[in-house]
This record gives C-alpha cells, sequence and structure tokens, in this order.
C-alpha cells in the first residue's frame, strides 16, 4: 500500500486535533501530523506530500521558508470565498466526505500523480463486473471491489451502465460525464490529454464520471472503449468497469480483461440466467477469467435517510467484497 504523509497547521487546536485524529483512525493510507505553535513549526523539518495550513502558518512558511518541506499546499480557509491567498483553497467548515475528496484531489494532482502517470500495469489487466440478472446491488457492490482492489492506490472505477445513479449516491455534481472524455481523449490525442484531470474521488476511491445520456452508450465504438483502457494503462490504472449490457465489441473488451466477475444471487430463477451468461461466455475466443459471485444481499431495505453510500462500503457488503477479493 502507498502512503501519503499530511502535514496540519493551524492556531486552533481543538479543530487541529480533531482532524488529525479522524484521518489517523480512518484513513489507513494517510500518515498525518499537525502543530498549532508556529514556533515549533518554523523550526520542524521532515517531506510531506500535502500541508494544509492556515492563514497565519501559511504566511510565515511563504516569508520563512523553513526545512519543512511540502510538496503541495492548501490554505484552509474560514471562508469559503477567501481568495486573499494565492495557494489553493481548502473551506474548513465543510462536510468530511467532500473535505476528503479535496485532500485526495490534490495529493493526486502533483508528485503522486505524475508518480503514477509514468507507471504502466499490464495490458489487460482490468476487472470487468456483468450481471446478468441486474443485481440490485450491482454499482455499490463494484465500487467496492474498487476499494478492495485499491490497496496500492491504482484502481480506478469506470461506471458503463446505461442509466447510472452514481452521482446521487455520492451526492455528487459532476461537471463532465464519460461521453465528454471520450470526445476530449479523440480530440486532443496525447500527449495532451490528462486522464487525472477527469477523475473524482470518493473516500480515496477514484472513479470517472458516468454518462449522463442514456441513448450515448451505444454510439461509443470498440476503438473508443480501447483507447479509455490503454490511456488508464498508461496511467497507472488497473480498471473496474461495471457493464449492464452487452456494448459494441463487447467480446472484444471482455477478452482483454484478467478478469469479469459474473454477479448473481443464490434463487434458481435467477441461477438460468447466469448459467446462459457462463456458457456463451466461455464459448468466445480467448476469454477472460470468469469469476463467478453470487451475492446475498439485497438493496430492498435501503431506505433514503438510512444510509450513507460510504457505509455500505464498510459494512456487510464490503466485509463480503473483502472476503471474495482477499
Amino acid at each position: 500500500m502507498g502512503y501519503f504523509n499530511i502535514l496540519v497547521c493551524d492556531e486552533d487546536s481543538s479543530y487541529v486535533k480533531s482532524l488529525c485524529r479522524f484521518l489517523a483512525w480512518t484513513k489507513e493510507e494517510i500518515r498525518i501530523s499537525g502543530y498549532t505553535d508556529l514556533d515549533e513549526f518554523l523550526n520542524s523539518d521532515g517531506e510531506y506530500d500535502l500541508g494544509i495550513l492556515g492563514r497565519t502558518f501559511l504566511n510565515e512558511y511563504e516569508k520563512m521558508m523553513p526545512d519543512v518541506k511540502l510538496k503541495r499546499i492548501l490554505y484552509l480557509c474560514e471562508d469559503e470565498n477567501d481568495d486573499s491567498q494565492q495557494a489553493e483553497s481548502i473551506y474548513k467548515y465543510q462536510s468530511m466526505d467532500t473535505f476528503l475528496d479535496r485532500i485526495y484531489s490534490a495529493i493526486r494532482q502533483d508528485d503522486v500523480m505524475r508518480m503514477l502517470s509514468g507507471m504502466k500495469v499490464d495490458k489487460g489487466s482490468s476487472t470487468g463486473i456483468f450481471s446478468p440478472i441486474w443485481h440490485d446491488l450491482r454499482l455499490p457492490f463494484s465500487v467496492a471491489v474498487t476499494k478492495a482492489k485499491n490497496k496500492d492506490g491504482k484502481a480506478l472505477f469506470v461506471d458503463l451502465e446505461t442509466i447510472s445513479i452514481l452521482p446521487e449516491l455520492l451526492g455528487r455534481n459532476m461537471e463532465n460525464d464519460l461521453m465528454d472524455l471520450l470526445y476530449l481523449m479523440e480530440s486532443e490525442g496525447e500527449p495532451e490529454f490528462v486522464l487525472e484531470e477527469y477523475i473524482y474521488y470518493f473516500e480515496g476511491i477514484a472513479l470517472l464520471p458516468p454518462m449522463r445520456n442514456p441513448g450515448r452508450i451505444s454510439e461509443v465504438t470498440k476503438a473508443q472503449w480501447e483507447r479509455l483502457f490503454v490511456t488508464a494503462e498508461k496511467s497507472g490504472y488497473q480498471l473496474v468497469v461495471l457493464m449492464d449490457q452487452m456494448l459494441q465489441g463487447f467480446e472484444d473488451i471482455v477478452c482483454r480483461m484478467k478478469e469479469l466477475v459474473l454477479l448473481g444471487r443464490p434463487e434458481d430463477y435467477y441461477r438460468k440466467s447466469q448459467e446462459k451468461c457462463m456458457r456463451y461466455l466461455s464459448m468466445i475466443g480467448d476469454p477472460p477469467n470468469l469469476h463467478e459471485v453470487i451475492l446475498p444481499m439485497s438493496a430492498a431495505n435501503l431506505a433514503d435517510g438510512t444510509y450513507e453510500f460510504g457505509q455500505l462500503l464498510e459494512g456487510n457488503l464490503g466485509s463480503f467484497v473483502s472476503r471474495e477479493f482477499a
């Protein structure tokens, strides 16, 4: 697993302690340190992937240039509209989900992201997920699989459902959609196109935005899907791809994958579709490793207001996926 070193500095000692405690307890990949005394900070040393600095600490850091090395800086502001500092800002009093997304985005857009962009994963390293029965938990299951495969920080989730509710489950407004990304990838070409600029983060899980228009996904050609896979692999990512239909070039797409997960339920009626799909896939040329997963869970009792998406990934579903893909 890769670790990110983060330094938090602010005069509000209660806030710094609470933030450091939360990050230390909930995020294994983050190593967190904090200062509330300015003199101690200026006399410290060490190297950090990210520094989150309040106004006083930021001003003195830029003026004194102490031995502590910060690869990237976020200004910890108390006003969302505060643009008094040249550094990029992060609002102090916001939901922790949004705060974490900002942290992960900042880390990966700078040194860490450039490091990953210089790496390559093997061609055909991606994992596909297909549910012949349209399992009602296929989306959170797929995100949980991405989290399980994200131990080295390089898994990227792609939701190719015709009608995706991913933004609604995450509570996020995604500016671009997957069609925009595919178009820009084709029009800009290498090396101008930077995949990382279109990646969103949820609790450290990297993901691409889904399609907005359900009718457009059928327009995407096999060559465009291939370009997406190749670009991701060159950027050091292994993809986790959720599909709910036979896309253009479906057989070629799944044949380049390392693994295709077939998600089903244990009831006899559902097994008929599962078995038929297994027979079809086993007969295509050079099929991927077929991994059948029978998930005995349902979304029937998930009423709005009674759960958060992150809780699903940490609860029974997350435990099931961790065991299945250990």
